[in-house]
C-alpha cells in the first residue's frame, strides 16, 4: 500500500517547469542587437561618406542582420530544447531567424527549393 501512495504522490505533484529565460531572451536579444547595430551602421555610414563610397554602411547592415538572425534562431532553439514554461515564445523568433539565414545563404536555398 505504501508503494502505491508514493506513486500517486509523484503523479499528482505539479511539474516543475524551467523558467522561460531563453524564450524571453529570443525577443529581447534581437532588440538589443538591433539597437547596437543601428549605432554601428550610423558610425560606418558617416565614416564612409567622407571617403565618397557609393552605399556606405551596406556591409555592416548585412552583417548585423545575420548576427541578429543567428541570435534569434539560437535562443529560440534553446528555449524549445530546454522545455521551458512558455517555450512557444521562442518559436516566432526561431522561424524568423531561420528564414533570414536561409534567405542570405544561397546554398541552403538551392538545397531546400
Amino acid at each position: 500500500m505504501k508503494s502505491q501512495d508514493s506513486a500517486t504522490d509523484v503523479a499528482n505533484r505539479p511539474r516543475s517547469w524551467k523558467k522561460p529565460i531563453f524564450g524571453v531572451a529570443s525577443w529581447i536579444l534581437p532588440g538589443v542587437a538591433s539597437l547596437v547595430a543601428y549605432f554601428i551602421v550610423r558610425a560606418a555610414t558617416a565614416a564612409d561618406r567622407v571617403r565618397g563610397d557609393w552605399l556606405p554602411g551596406l556591409h555592416e547592415v548585412v552583417v548585423s542582420i545575420l548576427v541578429i538572425a543567428l541570435c534569434a534562431f539560437a535562443c529560440g532553439v534553446i528555449a524549445l530544447l530546454r522545455h521551458e514554461r512558455y517555450r512557444w515564445l521562442g518559436l516566432p523568433p526561431l522561424l524568423a531567424g531561420l528564414g533570414a539565414l536561409i534567405w542570405f545563404f544561397p546554398d541552403f536555398r538551392s538545397v531546400i527549393f
